[in-house]
């Protein structure tokens, strides 16, 4: 029979311990605040995506009444952009869940005035900029006209998840393992 005897420096424990500790609040602090640095570098590159209209060199041009009427009356006739409703709903919020953030349109987001290409901005009925941007988004027939997709949600979801988010990760995972001391 063999016998060992083992002898721990209580001082070199009390050191392992206390740094897993500061581990453990590590993850805890990343846990909450991972989701909304992605969160909000999703708002930010979809804000950038539409203000250099990364995707549009693949939409469908606008009709050619409505091309005309928009350069009459708007500084900018990139896709997606009339008065900044779509850019300017965009926010960072807490979606039910206290750890849950998520990036896109307010929850508030409210109307857009009216515009016709009839006459100058203003005329017509004003329209949710939830609607305006889902019928960019995925098209569809709406008051009689088709209306083709111009995404930017979903492709600017994928160059996050494929360059943004395994960056913010291993940030994460930096930080954290910078706890251990």
């Amino acid at each position: 029979m063999i016998n060992l005897e083992i002898k721990f420096n209580q001082a070199d424990v009390r050191r392992v311990l206390r740094a897993f500790e500061r581990i453990e609040r590590a993850v805890g602090r990343e846990k909450k605040e991972l989701p909304y640095r992605c969160a909000v570098d999703y708002v930010n590159l979809l804000r950038h995506n539409i203000m250099t209209q990364k995707f549009a060199g693949g939409y469908v041009p606008y009709n050619p009444k409505y091309a005309n009427w928009k350069a009459q009356y708007f500084a900018s006739t990139g896709f997606w952009v009339m008065r900044g409703t779509v850019v300017n709903s965009l926010t960072v919020y807490r979606d039910r869940s206290p750890q849950r953030w998520v990036g896109g349109l307010s929850p508030s987001a409210g109307m857009a005035q009216g515009s016709s290409w009839l006459g100058p901005p203003g005329r017509g009925r004003p329209k949710s900029v939830k609607m305006y941007a889902y019928v960019n988004e995925y098209g569809g027939n709406y008051g009689g006209a088709n209306h083709p997709a111009r995404p930017v949600f979903r492709p600017t979801k994928k160059e996050y998840q494929k360059s943004g988010f395994p960056k913010r990760g291993k940030e994460s995972l930096n930080i954290i393992g910078r706890s251990w001391r």
